[in-house]
């Protein structure tokens, strides 16, 4: 990666030397290790105009991506592939828990385990639910890093706190057990690392815990993240992942942006629909708004939505503003009104002064 990013020709002759005269079993192992390194690159922001513009994203950012990619063509397709969905199944994982969807979290965990078996397939390395598992645990750590730029400091204990209801009520039974165990060696870890049963972490169970991880930091009230806006990126990232899987060009991929999503509130709502064009302005609830309208349209265009659609997303961003405007009421003071509290009788002043 370092020599395809700076552009040295000889290094990178000399690691794909090195490379060829590996063993076989070597060659794969290295190419899922990168595989799992470029995994992590593409976190970085899109190299979109307007993504850079809304997030921020570096040129340095946009080389590497680009290195990234050119690596990617050059990888065996079965690695791509595999990267590709292991990367979205991570994600969908995390969406499930997100939704409320019990069915749809035990079918992705299913889908991981038996990947592998499809014919044609060659098995990988390593766990094949190494990866998956990886990447939904680097999610929660994005996340916790969010919360650290924003001066919110998440413990390891309150993570965990988070995750333990979602496993309880959402998580297949099967996996309940051994996912409690992660949970509890994250609550009883120090800061910053936690040391978890590798065996269990690569397994089903870690798939399950680490997803929830992830899913309870998005819904801790601590971290100012808008929920719309984060289920959105879940379904772009998915998105991307599954293309590059199959390798398809960037251009061809389906994507929806905060201008397009505007457009299709002034449709539904009228020129003016009070948002504000530029995103740092938004409060979390605005941002919720226009993250429901690009939702609906990365599934159906503006000029196809029915009646019926635009009377659900009418719903759905009524109940955001409901949230966003209601303000929170101070609990009320305890009755006392039966309480008789015996205060103790006090010495004269000019005794107390004698003491």
């Amino acid at each position: 990666m370092q020599a395809v990013h700076t552009g040295d020709e000889r290094q990178i002759e000399n690691t794909v030397a090195e490379f060829r005269d590996q063993e076989p079993d070597n060659q794969s192992m290295l190419c899922f290790e990168l595989a799992m390194a470029i995994a992590a690159v593409r976190t970085l922001p899109s190299r979109r105009t307007a993504r850079r513009a809304a997030r921020g994203e570096t040129k340095e950012d946009e080389a590497l991506r680009s290195a990234v990619s050119a690596i990617m063509d050059e990888l065996p397709a079965d690695v791509v592939e595999r990267t590709g969905r292991m990367y979205a199944f991570s994600r969908r994982a995390i969406l499930a828990y997100i939704d409320r969807d019990a069915e749809t979290l035990a079918a992705v965990i299913d889908r991981v385990a038996t990947w592998d078996d499809d014919p044609g397939r060659t098995p990988p390395p390593q766990f094949r639910f190494e990866f998956p598992n990886q990447q939904a645990l680097d999610f929660a750590n994005q996340l916790l890093r969010l919360g650290e730029m924003a001066g919110v400091h998440i413990t390891n204990r309150e993570a965990a706190d988070g995750a333990a209801p979602l496993i309880e009520r959402y998580a297949p039974k099967e996996y309940k057990q051994a996912a409690r165990e992660l949970v509890t060696a994250l609550r009883g870890a120090g800061e910053p690392g936690v040391d978890f049963n590798q065996a269990v972490a690569n397994s089903p169970a870690g798939l399950v815990a680490f997803a929830a991880m992830a899913a309870g930091l998005t819904q801790n009230r601590r971290l100012p993240l808008p929920k719309e806006r984060t289920r959105l990126n879940l379904l772009n990232e998915i998105r991307e992942s599954e293309a590059k899987a199959l390798r398809v060009p960037d251009r061809e991929i389906i994507t929806v942006s905060d201008e397009e999503a505007l457009a299709f509130l002034e449709q539904l709502y009228g020129p003016d629909y009070p948002l504000p064009r530029d995103p740092r302005e938004r409060t979390v609830w605005e941002h919720d708004v226009v993250a429901i309208a690009a939702q609906h349209l990365l599934e159906c265009p503006a000029d196809a939505t029915t009646p019926e659609q635009r009377q659900a997303l009418d719903a759905r961003i009524k109940t955001v503003l409901r949230a966003g405007t209601t303000p929170q009421r101070t609990p009320p003071r305890p009755d006392r009104s039966n309480v008789v509290r015996n205060q103790p009788k006090r010495s004269s002043k000019r005794k107390r002064k004698g003491k």
